[in-house]
């Protein structure tokens, strides 16, 4: 997977209990497909040819096939630790690799895109997405310095009452050179309130090597919603639904009930 060709990182080895199913959480379908295939054809649509799907289930392996790689995250001990699974499949690759949750089947491959073209433009570490959430609860806020750079993401659990009344917060979607990734992950720390490796840990380690991190502003909350839940899940089929209807009614067709 050498070149400067982008790459890209799902990580689906969580176990999705809230959906109260013995189905993993990127199975459920929306609109005909899983969640996971639904990033998976995201990806591939952006430049990523062969994702690697970080996983813990056997079921996903099945389910996607051979048209994706895999590594396995054995125990369960954080999204950093997750991201760093990937580290082998990926040895040989040089550029921008993208790093999404298994969870977020709105994601455009033009809003990939986005980050993988502003990481090859600036050249840097570590490119996020950011959001203004009305309600920003259960987000990691984007902490900026003086000079509007992020600096750092602070979980929620682990905010001062200032930090959380911040609107700006990470939806957990990223880009970065995948040399520093996988030198920076090992460094990680698990000292934070749910004792994990995280991955949001990562801006912090960027500013920390001297490296330059940038974000992304992206208008569209809906497109970064994650699938946790049983009403999630109806609220995003909904969502795509007035979307596949929108661009028949934008070419043409008519459609007498939205």
């Amino acid at each position: 997977m050498a070149g400067r060709s982008p790459a890209g990182v799902i990580l689906a080895a969580g176990k999705g209990t809230r959906m109260k199913s013995s189905l993993p959480k990127g199975l459920h379908q929306i609109c005909g497909l899983s969640v996971l295939q639904h990033i998976v054809r995201a990806f591939q649509d952006a430049g990523v040819d062969r994702p690697v799907v970080v996983v813990g289930h056997d079921a996903i392996r099945a389910h996607l096939g051979d048209g994706v790689d895999y590594a396995v995250q054995e125990e369960q001990l954080g999204t950093g630790h997750a991201a760093l699974m990937a580290r082998e499949a990926l040895a040989d690759h040089d550029g921008p690799v993208l790093v999404t949750p298994g969870d977020t089947p709105l994601m455009t491959a033009e809003s990939f895109r986005r980050l993988i073209d502003k990481q090859l433009e600036s050249g840097a570490a570590m490119v996020l997405a950011t959001n203004e959430f009305p309600d920003p609860t259960g987000y990691g806020r984007i902490i900026r310095d003086e000079s509007s750079r992020p600096v750092d993401i602070i979980e929620e659990k682990d905010c001062t009452p200032e930090q959380r009344a911040l609107k700006e917060a990470n939806p957990s979607m990223y880009c970065f050179d995948c040399k520093f990734l996988f030198e920076a992950l090992p460094t990680l720390s698990d000292d934070n309130a749910q004792g994990e490796y995280y991955l949001t840990d990562m801006l912090k380690a960027t500013v920390r090597h001297g490296r330059q991190a940038e974000a992304i502003l992206f208008p569209d909350v809906d497109e970064f919603l994650g699938i946790n839940d049983r009403w999630q899940l109806a609220t995003a089929a909904a969502i795509m639904r007035e979307r596949i209807l929108k661009k028949h009614a934008l070419a043409g067709v008519g459609i007498v009930d939205p």
